[in-house]
Formats: C-alpha cells, sequence, structure tokens
C-alpha cells in the first residue's frame, strides 16, 4: 500500500474570483488542520468549522491539482439540499462543524482541498 500525502486543506472564504469579504456580518471559516495522509484504500476526513449570522447558508467544496483548475466536488445548503458530483468516495454533512470525508483513498486523491462557503 502506499500513503497518500498532500490532502492540503487551505480552508478559507474563497472564491474562483477571489477572497470575498463579508463586511456586514461576523462570519468566518477556520481550518481545523492544516493538512491530513492516509493509507492508499482508507479514509481520511478534512475539517472546516464556520461562524455566520444568516439563517441560510451554502457550503462549497472543490479540489485542485497544482496549478489546475478548480473542480467541484460537493455543495449543500442549510436546508438539506445537496449536491455532490465527486462520487461515493466523497460525502459530507453539511452542518456548522464541517468535515469532508474520503473514503477508498487514491492517489488521485493527493490535492488541495477548499471549503468555501455563503451566507444570505
Amino acid at each position: 500500500m502506499k500513503r497518500v500525502d498532500h490532502l492540503m486543506i487551505p480552508c478559507s472564504v474563497y472564491s474562483l474570483w477571489g477572497t470575498w469579504h463579508w463586511p456586514l456580518t461576523e462570519d468566518a471559516v477556520t481550518q481545523t488542520q492544516p493538512a491530513a495522509s492516509g493509507m492508499e484504500g482508507g479514509s481520511v476526513a478534512l475539517g472546516c468549522t464556520y461562524e455566520m449570522d444568516a439563517s441560510y447558508y451554502s457550503l462549497y467544496w472543490y479540489k485542485q491539482h497544482g496549478a489546475e483548475k478548480f473542480v467541484f466536488l460537493l455543495w449543500g445548503y442549510s436546508c438539506g439540499l445537496k449536491k455532490n458530483e465527486a462520487g461515493k468516495r466523497f460525502s459530507a454533512d453539511f452542518k456548522k462543524s464541517e468535515s469532508l470525508r474520503i473514503t477508498g483513498l487514491e492517489l488521485r486523491d493527493s490535492a488541495m482541498y477548499f471549503c468555501e462557503r455563503a451566507s444570505s
């Protein structure tokens, strides 16, 4: 078995167009660990916590290999709607203390993972 390293998660309020600033709220997104690794075939959870004043919010997960484009993984909304384009190996519960769980780790899972949230 090979070790899957460099599952990095710079967890922040981030968008494809730059950093989002929310001047009217005290919203914040914080990474709970800077990196994670596991054995091929194993599983890992990448954590992201967030505080927000809004009643309704969305959370998005993306991954990026090197300088390649962002790849959309998952989306969840506070009312329970979800969209998963990453497949069965990727899951998230979409609560205020969020983890992206990856099972059946593969070498191609080695990437930077990004958590984005938006409130309304």
